[in-house]
């Protein structure tokens, strides 16, 4: 007990450490204005990704027993129908940022406030890593691995020296960069390796093929919607009243088009067929 406790500290520690180190970063390698205006978008990111935490708290006892109860191949299928409903949410939040971000920071904090749309990408990814991440997580936590305790320090390493190479040359966006870089090698590389061999019992290529495969349909429903949005020609002065429209409209287009592009799959219609029916039974409870 004494060593789980340890080395979930050790995991709590390293983790707030990845994601206090940019601040800090921007802060020195840059002035305490830019360490400012990156702060206000810290701030949706963590509206952003607390949302869906909030949503899987709670979960992790009972993928536990499930882990207990069944087989590795039944407990991968599970896992699998969450991560596929979780790409649609992880690219439907990395879109929504990406455009709505700017005009956001710009009508609540001034139009001076605001990072350019590169360095906003990059930040858009990170969130996407942060929610894609859930699944991942909860079904390690549940089964008790945390074992790995270096790993966090691992990613604190790799964002610090990433970060500070890219830094010199790229400002904020090199920063930015090293999270996107400890996210690569811990979150989709490192984890799922342990889940897949520890817990589920199948290769690392099936996460690989999954993942890339929603990423491509992510990929050419975030197009569409960024083209069809372009084509509505909206004002892009930052205004109270432009950023309720670009609200609703960026809101409804891309969850009705990024949502279309992923029913086209059938898996994604069975996991979100299922997860629907879910939430209808909870809401009747």
């Amino acid at each position: 007990i004494v060593k789980t406790t340890k080395d979930t500290a050790f995991h709590r520690i390293g983790g707030l450490v990845v994601y206090q180190t940019d601040t800090i970063l921007i802060s020195y390698f840059c002035n305490l204005t830019d360490s400012g205006i990156y702060s206000n978008y810290m701030l949706i990111y963590s509206l952003l990704t607390g949302l869906v935490e909030q949503a899987f708290i709670g979960i992790t006892a009972s993928i536990g027993n499930f882990i207990i109860e069944k087989k590795p191949k039944e407990v991968y299928n599970i896992w699998k129908e969450m991560y596929i409903v979780m790409c649609f949410v992880t690219v439907l939040f990395g879109f929504l940022f990406y455009q709505l971000a700017n005009p956001f920071v710009g009508v609540v904090f001034g139009n001076d406030l605001t990072l350019s749309s590169v360095v906003v990408f990059g930040i858009a990814l990170n969130i996407m890593f942060r929610v894609i991440k859930n699944p991942i997580d909860k079904f390690k936590e549940a089964y008790g691995i945390f074992w790995d305790r270096y790993s966090p320090i691992v990613e604190s390493i790799i964002n610090l020296v990433v970060s500070v190479a890219l830094a010199f040359k790229f400002g904020i966006l090199g920063i930015v960069l090293g999270t996107v870089a400890s996210n690569i090698a811990i979150t989709m590389l490192w984890k799922p390796y342990v889940i897949f061999k520890y817990i589920f019992k199948e290769k690392l290529s099936k996460f690989f093929l999954i993942t890339l495969k929603y990423t491509a349909i992510g990929l050419v429903g975030s197009g569409i919607s960024y083209a069809f949005i372009k084509l509505l020609n909206m004002s892009t002065e930052y205004t109270i009243v432009n950023l309720i429209k670009l609200f609703a409209v960026n809101g409804i287009i891309s969850f009705i088009v990024i949502l279309g592009c992923f029913l086209i799959d059938k898996q994604f219609r069975e996991s979100m067929k299922k997860y629907c029916n879910v939430a209808i039974r909870m809401v009747k409870k």
